[in-house]
């Protein structure tokens, strides 16, 4: 008999505890899905401010840094070679951004800002 209740002592045990892994596991996802979120929150901001920045001719947001290649860079780039730029800390998060100048009169064509809901 002290052997079948050991049993069920230990088999309680176990399944408390994966109960409470289970918790603390899915507690740090959750905390980490919520970061997540707001870098990729705080990343689309810092990109409609560098937008409107660049369309503008202003300052770029804090901590972005906007330069012009040197003309063998520009090569590299065109080539798709971004690792081979010069100058760029390594590991590097390069990021393309295509601004071209408005069309003088063509609707539709405002700088990237604050989005105006449909009525």
């Amino acid at each position: 008999m002290h052997r079948l209740q050991s049993l069920r002592v230990g088999g309680v045990v176990l399944v408390i505890s994966a109960f409470v892994l289970g918790l603390i596991a899915s507690a740090i996802w959750f905390q980490s899905n919520s970061r997540w979120s707001t870098y990729l929150e705080h990343a689309r901001f810092a990109g409609a401010v560098l937008y409107d920045s660049l369309q503008s001719g202003g300052t770029p947001p804090d901590g972005v840094e906007v330069t012009t290649l040197p003309p063998e860079d520009q090569q590299r780039a065109e080539r798709g070679q971004f690792d081979a730029i010069s100058d760029i800390p390594r590991p590097s998060h390069v990021t393309n951004v295509s601004i071209r100048p408005q069309p003088v009169g063509r609707p539709g064509s405002a700088p990237l800002g604050a989005r105006r809901p449909f009525v």
